[in-house]
């Protein structure tokens, strides 16, 4: 884990991602009912139509997408890197790493709001709700991104 000073010295750059993650989870939220609004608030639960049918499978893409995509862009910490310039290397790698994973996460929910106020279908509304709760789970917590910043810099800090 990392120290009482590193903790601190990160705190404030991470208040910045956990205001940035809040937001794309409240758009989400907000949009829901908008969306409920367009479509009059119908709900079907007979076979879904092609729309969503396509829909859900990019949307199961985009979940699986969304642990394995922001890990290729992150990087790894420089080899020569050490102290400070490690954690802020890493924290750059987490930060990156977060907001890919939330992106993709966002646009699986929003394109299922989308494809329910088309289709009234419940499974969009389920696969969104799915993607907000993946959201809420991954949410840059100090203690995750903690645990995630010592798995970064392992022995160098």
């Amino acid at each position: 884990m990392l120290s009482d000073e590193q903790n601190s010295s990160i705190a404030n750059r991470l208040r910045y991602v956990q205001i940035a993650a809040a937001v794309m989870i409240l758009v989400v939220c907000l949009l829901t009912p908008v969306m409920f609004q367009i479509s009059n608030w119908k709900f079907s639960s007979a076979s879904p139509k092609m729309l969503t049918i396509i829909a859900g499978f990019a949307s199961l893409m985009l979940f699986s997408m969304s642990f394995s995509i922001p890990k290729i862009f992150s990087g790894s910490v420089a080899s020569g890197l050490t102290g400070k310039a490690a954690l802020d290397s890493a924290l750059g790698m987490f930060i990156t790493e977060t907001f890919i994973q939330f992106a993709l996460l966002e646009g699986a929910a929003l394109m299922n709001l989308v494809v329910y106020s088309v289709d009234h279908h419940i499974a969009s509304l389920i696969l969104a709700a799915v993607a907000v709760l993946l959201m809420l789970v991954f949410f840059p917590r100090a203690s995750r991104t903690s645990s995630a910043l010592s798995g970064k810099l392992g022995s160098r800090q």
